[in-house]
């Protein structure tokens, strides 16, 4: 039932690097033009003023640098790697440009390079928050939770309080068995982006785990509201009311989340067990008709629907799905005992008793109790 969803930080941008190094006025002009391309988020111009500027000065590292943050914010990763490796063939002190390397190995889910080259970048500038949530990132996607733990939360001690850092940590924590902080950071990822969805859902698994259904479907709730079209969102408040036996308010999400995603066996499943709590036997023998089109050798399938024959006096095809159970279960206690009741309903006491007796075989308790009413 739980999905654990990692989201990659997007590393912000950097316009200068304090490194010395003589430049060419000319340089130094149409660096800063690029950068003024850039604050107006014209990466196309700003690359073209660095491109001028590293014409007229070839070893420009700053340049280079701000090229490869323009590239990347324009989409030209490959680009963007190949200037931070000039900056560091130049430069092999610049910090920032092992960071970018390591994310660019993250997104490739080169998670161990990424480690690699983010700790080059905090060997050289400790106080580089982006680098820890680089490396914590790549430390959460190789399930090492304690060590992504202390990069966010020492990058966040550092001043990135930020949805992503807050978010990841707390699907970390969550990870680790550590459900109150978990809630803790989801709220404070919710406070810094309240219309995300996905906090409350989050939360919600969370209160899931905790066997707190009610609070839960609030949780669930509120995350409907602001994304009322995710078939998860209502599939999973259903499941919390079937844990409180509210089949009513579960049978009417499960057909919301179906409408929305008729492909969600889950909520399917849920919906036929609903439909059978509610008497709704005509309208589970669908559902169940339905999940073993899906799935034609289910023995539990068959079983169910037999049950809804049963309830509906059809024991003739009560016989065939239990028959069909048995055959894809030959240890199937229940399904021997429900069909020694269809039996018997049919009158035909000799297989009432023979399947009785196999059910008590197999350990079904109920079946002991009935062998001597079947068998006389």
């Amino acid at each position: 039932m739980f999905r654990v969803l990692c989201k990659i930080f997007i590393l912000g941008v950097f316009s200068l690097h304090a490194v010395a190094q003589q430049v060419n006025n000319e340089a130094v002009t149409l660096l800063n033009q690029g950068i003024g391309h850039f604050n107006a988020k014209n990466y196309q111009a700003a690359i073209q003023s660095y491109n001028k500027a590293i014409e007229i000065q070839p070893d420009y590292t700053k340049a280079y640098f701000n090229r490869a943050v323009a590239r990347l914010n324009s989409g030209d990763q490959q680009g963007a790697k190949a200037d931070c490796e000039k900056v560091i063939s130049l430069d092999p002190t610049f910090a920032k440009a092992y960071m970018y390397l390591g994310y660019f190995e993250l997104q490739t889910h080169q998670f161990d390079k990424c480690i690699e080259y983010q700790n080059k970048a905090l060997g050289l500038e400790p106080a580089l928050p982006k680098a820890y949530i680089n490396r914590a990132t790549a430390y959460m996607r190789k399930n090492e939770y304690k060590k992504a733990i202390d990069d966010y939360t020492t990058a966040i001690q550092s001043g990135e309080h930020n949805y992503n850092a807050y978010y990841n940590r707390a699907l970390c924590r969550q990870k680790s068995g550590d459900l109150f902080g978990a809630l803790e950071d989801f709220t404070a990822a919710g406070d810094i982006q309240p219309s995300s969805g996905n906090i409350y859902r989050e939360r919600a698994k969370i209160y899931v785990q905790q066997q707190k259904w009610r609070e839960a479907i609030a949780e669930y709730s509120a995350a409907i509201r602001f994304r009322a079209d995710e078939a998860e969102f209502f599939s999973g408040r259903a499941y919390c009311k079937i844990m409180i036996d509210d089949y009513n308010g579960a049978n009417a999400d499960l057909t919301i989340a179906l409408n929305l995603n008729p492909n969600d066996l889950n909520a399917l499943h849920n919906k036929a067990l609903c439909t059978m709590k509610l008497g709704k036997f005509d309208e589970a023998i669908q559902d169940y008709t339905q999940l073993i089109t899906k799935d034609p050798m289910n023995a539990d399938l068959y079983a169910r629907r037999g049950i809804c024959f049963m309830e509906m006096e059809y024991f003739d095809n009560a016989v065939k799905d239990f028959s069909t159970a048995i055959k894809y279960k030959n240890d199937f206690a229940e399904a021997y005992f429900n069909r020694a009741s269809s039996y018997s309903r049919l009158m035909d006491h000799n297989k009432a008793c023979q399947d009785v007796k196999q059910s008590a075989r197999f350990g079904y308790s109920e079946a002991y109790a009935h062998i001597n009413i079947m068998c006389n």
